[in-house]
């Protein structure tokens, strides 16, 4: 199902600012909830043990794109 952005983007202008910092939080906690820990473990395990030194830039760039994004979105984690 297609999400009608325009309209998502009224709605979210409606909002007071509060509600907006409310509505960003929970929409990062529910993103946060669909990641799952132990692939992203994985993840990270296989990008600890590169030898980086005999890879390319754009490998380089590309196995830390794969760790920095779930479901072809960009995460980090503090």
């Amino acid at each position: 199902m297609k999400e009608d952005y325009g309209n998502l983007l009224k709605e979210f202008e409606r909002l007071t600012p509060n509600e907006r910092m409310k509505y960003m939080v929970k929409q990062q906690e529910e993103f946060l909830n669909g990641i799952d820990s132990g692939k992203l473990i994985e993840k990270i395990r296989k990008f600890r043990t590169l030898n980086i030194k005999d890879m390319k830039i754009e490998e380089i760039a590309n196995a830390i794109s794969e760790v920095l994004t779930w479901n072809s979105v960009f995460y980090y984690l503090l």
